[in-house]
């Protein structure tokens, strides 16, 4: 009977030890089947050498396709000076080898696997408008994924250093269209043909930069060259951005529309009066400051100069003269009587015109808030900041017929000058809008 129960206790005891050694064996020896056919599937692909080197088999009427997407990320930096513009993307490409197809059946319904990208062949595709030459090969060594069908997805990240021409006729509120184009560096159109994805602006983190991105569009095109009958593909991205204006307001416009202010203020005041130059000084130093900025902000480039640039050096031209005929009067009230040559001619026929008597003491354009005439006010104002030797309002023998005829041709100099300042500034508002 003790036999019979030691049997026993032997036979449980071996299968208590078999249980507990399959279960450990499931525990740590999982099924490997799966991975056993990946490995068999890379040995069976032969990554390698000719897979590598060798281009993937096509003929003249069936070249290879390579398709060709941006996903843009950031837009880093717009260099005006240089006429370049540097971005960090995504290069999506994607293309076909017949020579890595498998059977998913085979290889327990495997369909795709990631390969690095030194052990695929790769199409020599290159950035055509590359303004740094060790830029043109900046790609990423990430993996790539293959797929069963022989079909390729490779996306490295890359940063562009790419040409773009800029006209910045319309500073600060410029727009440009800057182009990302690629292309196969060796091949032509009957190797290696390209078709191209949309642009994706959907990641772009332009927040807080200086260039807003509009719109992308991206086209494929062919192109001949006069030494060869093979057409060569290339794919182009356009971006097309606009510079965010309002920091400009504060360092740029508002600088400007005080110099006119300026200037505006000092042609509203009467010729013969000394302030007109300090006003006018006030505007030229803010001016002159402003066309050093644009110096430094905008180094000289190809096409035409900014509006607003061009705007600023007719105001300094405009002050100059302004200040130059204020001088010129206040000179000539400085001048003794008997000193004072008579208006020749060919002013006083001038002066004569119809046109030009418009502009005179009783012409249509009366603006100044201090009359022309000389009177007791004006005299009252130089007499306050001039001694009586000096001041040649407190002689009362100053004036006679040539002094008068003068004065009256200063002051339609000085109508003149604001009339045209005045056309010139809206003519330079309408070309800026246009």
């Amino acid at each position: 009977m003790k036999t019979k129960h030691l049997v026993a206790f032997v036979i449980l005891l071996l299968f208590t030890i078999i249980n507990a050694m399959d279960l450990n064996r499931e525990r740590h020896f999982p099924d490997t089947s799966k991975h056993d056919a990946e490995y068999r599937l890379w040995n069976n692909l032969k990554l390698g050498r000719n897979t590598t080197l060798v281009m993937p088999p096509h003929n003249d009427t069936s070249p290879i396709t390579v398709i060709i997407g941006l996903h843009l990320l950031l837009l880093r930096d717009m260099d005006i000076a240089q006429q370049t513009m540097t971005s960090e993307a995504y290069l999506q490409l994607g293309w076909t080898d017949s020579r890595l197809q498998w059977d998913p059946l085979k290889y327990e319904n495997i369909t795709t696997i990631r390969v690095p990208n030194h052990r695929l062949w790769q199409p020599d595709i290159k950035l055509y408008n590359s303004a740094k030459a060790e830029a043109m090969d900046a790609m990423g060594n990430v993996y790539a994924m293959l797929y069963s069908e022989g079909d390729i997805w490779w996306v490295p990240p890359v940063t562009l250093y790419s040409t773009c021409p800029m006209d910045i006729k319309h500073y600060p509120y410029d727009v440009h269209d800057c182009n990302i184009t690629f292309g196969s560096w060796t091949s032509n159109g009957y190797h290696i043909d390209l078709a191209v994805r949309e642009m994706e602006l959907n990641e772009l983190d332009s927040r807080g930069g200086e260039w807003e991105v509009l719109s992308g569009i991206s086209k494929a095109e062919a192109t001949y060259y006069e030494c060869c009958d093979e057409p060569y593909p290339s794919v182009t991205f356009t971006l097309q951005l606009r510079r965010r204006s309002p920091f400009y307001k504060m360092t740029v416009l508002f600088p400007i529309l005080a110099s006119i202010a300026l200037i505006l203020t000092s042609l509203c005041i009467s010729p013969f009066s000394r302030h007109r130059i300090t006003l006018n000084v006030l505007g030229l130093i803010l001016l002159v400051l402003q066309l050093l900025h644009f110096e430094l902000k905008l180094p000289s480039v190809g096409g035409s100069p900014p509006i607003i640039a061009s705007f600023c050096g007719w105001l300094v031209i405009q002050g100059t003269l302004t200040t130059i005929l204020t001088v010129c009067v206040v000179s000539f009230l400085g001048v003794k009587k008997q000193d004072r040559n008579p208006v020749p001619s060919s002013i006083k026929t001038f002066v004569n015109l119809w046109p030009v008597q418009m502009m005179g003491p009783q012409g249509l354009v009366q603006f100044s808030f201090i009359p022309f005439k000389y009177n007791q006010e004006t005299e009252k104002l130089d007499a306050t900041s001039n001694s009586d030797a000096e001041n040649p309002f407190n002689d009362p023998n100053a004036r006679n017929e040539n002094y008068e005829e003068w004065l009256g041709f200063f002051q339609i100099v000085d109508r003149i000058v604001f009339v045209v300042f005045i056309l010139f500034s809206i003519l330079v508002l309408i070309a800026a809008v246009i």
